[in-house]
């Protein structure tokens, strides 16, 4: 008597005990590869949708990080771009400020120079003005050469030589 597998539950035929059958290949055969084939078609879909599966869900997993990764990095340029322009708004205001700065210095420094000139010049020309009346004075008295020496107001001298005649 035939038997049949456990898993697949194919027919055994049994030539001891079925030997004397006809032999029914159908039965026998065709209908054991229908049940392989059928299984083992059964198993290729189940790996491939399995196959499919895992592809998906890596697929979806590296979507995600790269998503992730991108909008880390939009957001890194986004904050670095933004100190940038802070860091040159404050250098120029820094410049600028520093250029005014430099202009008020500069400034006071030449009010300071030309008030300074001029008092030398206010100065000096009084000494020459004093100086002169001296000079004058002095060659209705002497007939022959004179320098005159004077200390100005700046501690500097002023030798001024001078030829003249006293007149009768």
């Amino acid at each position: 008597m035939s038997s049949f597998t456990n898993y697949l539950n194919l027919l055994k035929w049994n030539p001891t005990t079925d030997g004397e059958e006809e032999f029914d290949i159908d039965k026998a055969l065709n209908e054991n590869w229908d049940k392989i084939d059928a299984k083992i078609e059964e198993y290729i879909n189940t790996i491939n949708t399995t196959i499919e599966e895992f592809e998906s869900g890596i697929n979806t997993q590296i979507f995600n990080f790269i998503s992730s990764i991108s909008s880390q990095i939009e957001s890194f340029e986004e904050e670095t771009n933004a100190n940038i322009a802070d860091f040159k708004e404050e250098t120029n205001n820094s410049i600028s400020n520093f250029e005014s700065q430099i202009d008020t210095a500069f400034e006071s420094f030449k009010t300071q120079i030309n008030s300074s000139i001029s008092a030398f010049e206010e100065t000096v020309t009084a000494e020459i003005e004093a100086l002169s009346e001296q000079i004058s004075k002095t060659q209705e008295q002497h007939k022959y050469n004179l320098t005159l020496e004077s200390e100005l107001a700046d501690n500097s001298q002023l030798t001024v030589p001078a030829n003249y005649r006293v007149r009768h």
